[in-house]
């Protein structure tokens, strides 16, 4: 046992004790297992490609469902490291084998979806993971929880919240006795967790039966159902191109993505045909003693800031700055910083923002690639001389760039 503990402690260790799930309310203060389920049907070309899939990748179909089901969930803002549940049959002792009832352990699937992996690569990571585990599922969940300790809470389940279930259909009749039995399905509307997807698989036929089993606590009936839809058709696009990023397979239909974009941008509004420069010389008549920039204890009006952005401008006019051209800024974030680009600008240039910290080599392709034709700098954070390479430099801090001060100034 000492040897399984040991396993688990490091598979599950800096593992998320809950995932961010869709719910449509806050979870009660204590578990209400009451729940509802909803039915739905993985068609037989789903399932085929699943299980071609399946194959190509040394896996199974459980762990090609199992990988669906963590990008839907990381779609949803659950994030990249999803433990997910599910049940191993206890029946590996030959002395448990002629013991009626269910004998089942619980064991927890780590499942990462993060750095964009193709859906082959997600399979192949389930596929390790998943094997570790089932060779070593003989600890019983409870002691597992018991020795890992996590943080108890009332409102969830311990170590995961969403489970997957995967079963063969048992034959409908067994004998008996001197009778036969004949299997029934039973709904209880209970939810052990907080979403269960459960499927199963008829030996011999194509097409999988599934239900998604949630807590009404959390969800309504029309969120559960949505997520059906969008397991079923994303499950037909990831096994249709197992070799792109999972992420390059939209999880909302046409219909859904319309609505989210509607709703997240809200109306159209024509805007005037107007630039920057435009725009803040306009408020400069409207306010001109109002404050428009601050930093630290200096303050500029925007009759102020205009002024000196106009100086600036002329200054870069000097340097030989003509309209068209770009001009490279590497200054700390500062007011200097915002009146650079404002004078940039008011010079009919481009402005190309580097950052000092980068690679010699990185900063002198992007000086290239955009054609600068001028450096405006300060010493306090020098570029790498050979990253200059006789570029014409602008010190912002010498003695010909107008001085950033303020002056007593009313409207």
């Amino acid at each position: 046992e000492e040897g399984l503990l040991a396993y688990w402690r490091t598979a599950l260790a800096g593992a998320p004790e809950e995932i961010a799930l869709p719910l449509d309310r806050a979870r009660p203060a204590e578990v209400d297992e009451r729940g509802d389920s909803v039915e739905f049907t993985l068609p037989a070309a789903t399932h085929r490609a699943a299980v071609q899939v399946a194959r190509e990748n040394g896996a199974t179909l459980f762990m090609v469902l199992q990988s669906a089901l963590a990008v839907l969930l990381s779609a949803h803002g659950a994030g990249h490291d999803l433990p997910i549940g599910t049940t191993l049959s206890g029946r590996g002792e030959p002395a448990l084998e002629e013991l009626p009832g269910l004998i089942a352990n619980t064991v927890v699937l780590r499942t990462d979806t993060s750095g964009s992996p193709t859906f082959a690569e997600l399979v192949a990571r389930v596929r390790a993971v998943d094997l570790d585990a089932f060779d070593h599922g003989g600890l019983p969940f409870e002691r597992l929880v018991d020795a890992l300790a996590p943080q108890r809470s009332l409102s969830r389940h311990p170590l995961f919240q969403v489970a997957l279930i995967h079963q063969n259909a048992p034959d409908r009749t067994h004998p008996f006795g001197p009778g036969t039995a004949e299997v029934e399905l039973v709904e209880t509307r209970a939810a052990k967790f907080d979403l269960t997807l459960a499927v199963v698989e008829e030996p011999g036929t194509y097409g999988l039966r599934a239900a998604l089993n949630y807590r009404t606590a959390l969800f309504d009936r029309p969120t559960v159902e949505a997520l059906t839809a969008r397991l079923t058709a994303l499950l037909e696009r990831l096994c249709a191109h197992p070799d792109l990023p999972v992420d390059h397979s939209p999880v909302l239909d046409v219909a859904e993505t319309r609505r989210v974009l509607t709703a997240s941008t809200g109306p159209e509004v024509v805007l005037p045909e107007t630039t920057l420069v435009d725009l803040v010389r306009e408020q400069v008549a409207r306010t001109p003693g109002a404050e428009a920039l601050r930093d630290g204890t200096r303050s500029w009006s925007y009759r102020e800031f205009d002024t000196d952005a106009d100086r600036l401008a002329g200054l870069l006019a000097e340097h030989d700055v003509r309209r068209g051209d770009t001009v490279a800024i590497a200054l700390p974030r500062s007011a200097e910083l915002v009146l650079a680009v404002h004078a940039v600008q008011r010079a009919g240039a481009a402005y190309l923002p580097l950052d000092p910290s980068q690679p010699a080599a990185r900063i002198t392709g992007q000086l290239q690639d955009g054609g600068a034709v001028l450096l405006i700098t300060d010493p306090a954070v020098p570029l790498p001389e050979e990253a200059v390479d006789g570029l014409p430099v602008l010190d912002i801090t010498a003695d010909e760039v107008p001085r950033f001060t303020t002056v007593p100034d009313t409207p």
